[in-house]
């Protein structure tokens, strides 16, 4: 007996949690070709970048709200603009390698999208 209440209460649980987000989902979505960039060997006192490219896989258009960077040594840059649905967009990342030494920041974007905050990570080493 407690088995069959506990099946079905998990049952209930997992129906809720679905009811949560519709099937016919119709807002933003954002969907990165990748999350982690690693620069390998950064020469100290160098400043290097990459492009974080991401597509609105949603309805409605994209609006990347606000990107918060780890450091004041990590500076990322985004689209002002909403991105449309079945669109591209790049977040900039710089880092100026000032310390020797494992690089490991992070940059949160914050967007309109269901998966409102998405962590993209930058590593490397800093050397002489």
């Amino acid at each position: 007996m407690k088995r069959l209440v506990v099946f079905i209460a998990l049952c209930c649980s997992l129906m809720m949690v679905k009811s949560q987000v519709p099937e016919t989902y119709k807002g933003p979505e954002i969907k990165f070709d990748k999350v982690v960039h690693d620069f390998g060997d950064v020469k100290l006192d160098s400043k290097v970048s990459v492009e974080f490219v991401f597509t609105n896989i949603g309805k409605s258009p994209l609006i990347i709200e606000e990107v918060i960077s780890s450091c004041d040594c990590t500076v990322a840059e985004a689209p002002k603009t909403p991105i449309m649905p079945g669109k591209t967009g790049i977040i900039k990342v710089s880092y100026s390698a000032e310390n020797l030494g494992l690089i490991s920041k992070r940059v949160t974007v914050i967007s309109n999208a269901l998966t409102d905050r998405i962590t993209l990570q930058i590593k490397g080493k800093t050397v002489e």
